[in-house]
């Protein structure tokens, strides 16, 4: 069983759960909520719009960070593609030590910004 097939059975289950929860407790009751009162209203749909909202509410999230990701992902591709072009520049230019084949570049000790000293 894949990973999507395993959370679709027990979100399955799950809403089956709540379901047989719902109509076997379909009595009707009262909810207050800060200036609204209803009287009367059945507990099956009580707990299925909650279940609902928060199912919307997961739904809602979860695109939210797929397009975050998405966004991050095309800026950490456009970079990618700018620094290849860097690269490519660097390297068709002559006398740079990327285009002299056995020179290594001088290079000076780097701080780490994470711990504040060198490395």
């Amino acid at each position: 069983m894949s990973k999507g097939q395993l959370f679709f059975f027990f979100a399955l289950i799950l809403s089956a759960m709540v379901t047989i929860f719902a109509l076997q407790n379909a009595v009707p009751v009262s909810i207050n909520l800060l200036f609204w009162h209803i009287e009367g209203f059945s507990v099956v749909l009580l707990i299925l719009l909650s279940a609902l909202a928060g199912a919307l509410t997961t739904l809602l999230l979860g695109i939210w960070w797929q397009f975050k990701r998405f966004i991050y992902i095309r800026n950490l591709e456009s970079e990618n593609i700018k620094l290849k072009n860097q690269l490519q520049q660097l390297c068709d230019t002559p006398n740079t030590p990327a285009h002299k084949p056995n020179a290594i570049p001088e290079t000076k000790p780097s701080t780490n910004p994470m711990r504040g000293e060198n490395s």
